[in-house]
């Protein structure tokens, strides 16, 4: 991959960051969904948490537990 493709695929992954983190926040969930691959695993396990298996079900999991929350999600300084 050249200089110039290498700074296209940043980019493009630096945007679908900040597309993360604006959709949660602005509680947008079919969109947020769609960032998603149907089998998207989650697994805080390690940390007390839970395995999740499926892009629905994380969903559905973050909307229940953000139902009456406001988050404001600042990433800055990616290392790509």
């Amino acid at each position: 991959m050249d200089d110039s493709a290498t700074l296209l695929e940043i980019e493009a992954i630096k945007q679908l960051k900040a597309r993360y983190c604006r959709l949660l926040d602005t509680k947008d969930w079919q969109a947020w969904r769609d960032l998603f691959s149907d089998d998207f695993l989650s697994d805080t396990s390690s940390a007390g948490g839970k395995i999740i298996r499926g892009a629905d079900e994380f969903v559905a999991f973050t909307r229940k537990g953000l139902r009456n929350q406001a988050t404001v999600h600042q990433v800055h300084a990616p290392e790509i």
